[in-house]
C-alpha cells in the first residue's frame, strides 16, 4: 500500500549502483534517484544497470561531488583540470540519462551541488553555472542545481558555503526563471542561518523547483532528520508537487532501506489524517 501511494505521488528513494536491484525488489516505489561515484560515473556499467529498469519508473540522476584527489566538481572552475574532468564527467552522466530516457520516455534530472564561487561576485558565477547547464550539449537535459546548507560536510567536516543558499540566490533564480532541486532540509537550515523562515523562502521558490529532496532538519546544522522529526514537521503539502521527491534521510539505507520504510510510512499515514 504505501509502494503504490509513494508511486502515485512520486516519492522515492537514492540508490547506488551495486544496491539498485536489491532496492528495487525491496522497496518497489518504482522511483529512484541514482547518487554516483566518481568512478562510477567515468566507467559504471550503465547498461546492465539499465537492463534493470522498468519503462513504468521514474528516475533522476545524482552527480557525485568529487574528483579524484578531493577536489570538488566545478564545471566552471577557473582551474583548466578541474573544468575539464567535470565537464567530463557530466558529459558521462548526460549518457547515461539518455539511455535510461529512451527506456522509460520520460525526462531523466541530473541533480548537482554547485557550491564553488572561485572568488567572483555571486551575479557572475551563478550566470556561469547556468550558462554552462543551458549549453548545446546540455541543455535538453534538466540539469538542476542542489539548494545547499551554508555548512556542508566536505572532507569529513563542516565547510562554509556562499552559494545556492541565500536570498540573494533566490532572487536571482526566480529573476531569471531558473530551475533547481529544492532540498527541504537544505533550505530550513540555509534559512535558520539566515535568521529567515523556511517557509517564506519555500513560497519564493516553489515554482522554480520542479525536483525535490525529503529530510527533516534542525537548527543550522542538524541535517537529514527522519520526516516530522525538525523544523519542517508536515511534509504532506509537497506532495502536491508535479516533480519527484526523493526521501534523503540520513542513513536511511541501512537495514536493507529500514529509513526509507519509514518515512515512507509516515507520509501514507499522513495522508489519513
Amino acid at each position: 500500500q504505501i509502494f503504490k501511494y509513494a508511486n502515485s505521488n512520486k516519492v522515492g528513494i537514492p540508490v547506488r549502483l551495486l544496491d539498485f536491484l536489491n532496492f528495487q525488489k525491496n522497496i518497489n516505489v518504482g522511483v529512484y534517484e541514482f547518487h554516483l561515484s566518481y568512478q562510477e560515473s567515468m566507467q559504471g556499467n550503465f547498461l546492465n544497470t539499465t537492463k534493470l529498469i522498468k519503462s513504468s519508473d521514474h528516475i533522476s540522476i545524482h552527480l557525485p561531488d568529487y574528483l579524484p584527489g578531493n577536489r570538488i566538481i566545478d564545471p566552471v572552475s577557473d582551474d583548466k583540470e578541474i573544468r575539464s574532468e567535470s565537464r567530463s564527467l557530466i558529459s558521462n552522466i548526460v549518457s547515461f540519462a539518455e539511455i535510461i530516457s529512451d527506456k522509460i520516455s520520460k525526462s531523466v534530472p541530473i541533480v548537482g551541488s554547485f557550491s564553488q564561487t572561485n572568488n567572483r561576485p555571486k551575479q557572475v558565477i551563478l550566470d556561469d553555472i547556468f550558462s554552462f547547464l543551458e549549453e548545446k550539449e546540455f541543455n535538453k537535459y534538466n540539469i538542476l542545481p542542489q539548494w545547499l546548507p551554508v555548512y556542508a560536510w566536505y572532507f569529513g567536516g563542516a565547510v562554509k558555503l556562499d552559494l545556492f543558499n541565500s536570498l540573494d540566490d533566490i532572487n536571482y533564480i526566480v529573476k531569471n526563471n531558473k530551475s533547481i532541486c529544492l532540498d527541504l532540509c537544505h533550505l530550513s537550515l540555509s534559512a535558520n542561518y539566515a535568521g529567515a523562515d523556511w517557509r517564506d523562502w519555500y513560497k519564493l521558490l516553489m515554482y522554480n523547483s520542479p525536483h525535490l529532496h525529503l529530510a527533516d532538519a534542525e537548527g543550522s546544522d542538524g541535517e537529514g532528520l527522519q520526516l516530522g522529526e525538525g523544523n519542517i514537521g508536515n511534509f504532506q503539502k509537497f506532495l502536491n508537487l508535479d516533480g519527484m521527491k526523493i526521501i534523503e534521510v540520513w542513513q536511511a539505507h541501512f537495514n536493507d532501506g529500514e529509513g526509507f520504510l519509514k518515512a515512507l510510512s509516515i507520509l501514507e499515514e499522513g495522508r489519513k489524517v
